[in-house]
C-alpha cells in the first residue's frame, strides 16, 4: 500500500466490525443471551459468592461483548 493509501486509511477513523459494529452502536438484529444464575445460600441463610461470568467475544474483531447486568428478584417482585 503507499504511503497515501495508508494515511487516508488512519485519517478515515476505524473500521466498522460487521459483526458487533464497533466502534458504533450495536445492530439492531443482534443476538441477545440471557444468562440465568440460581444464588445458593449457605446454613445461615446468606448468598454464596458465584463464580465469574466468563467473557464472550466478538467472533468478527475480538472485542468482549458488553454485558448488562439486571438487579435480582427478591421474593416480593417474584410475587410468592
Amino acid at each position: 500500500m503507499s504511503r497515501l493509501g495508508a494515511r487516508l486509511d488512519r485519517l478515515s477513523g476505524p473500521r466498522r466490525c460487521p459483526e458487533c459494529g464497533f466502534p458504533g452502536p450495536l445492530p439492531r438484529d443482534i443476538e441477545v443471551k440471557t444468562v440465568v444464575r440460581v444464588t445458593e445460600l449457605d446454613e445461615e441463610g446468606r448468598p454464596l459468592p458465584m463464580p465469574p461470568l466468563e467473557p464472550e467475544y466478538c467472533e468478527g474483531c475480538g472485542r468482549p461483548m458488553p454485558v448488562i447486568r439486571m438487579q435480582p428478584l427478591d421474593e416480593k417482585s417474584r410475587g410468592t
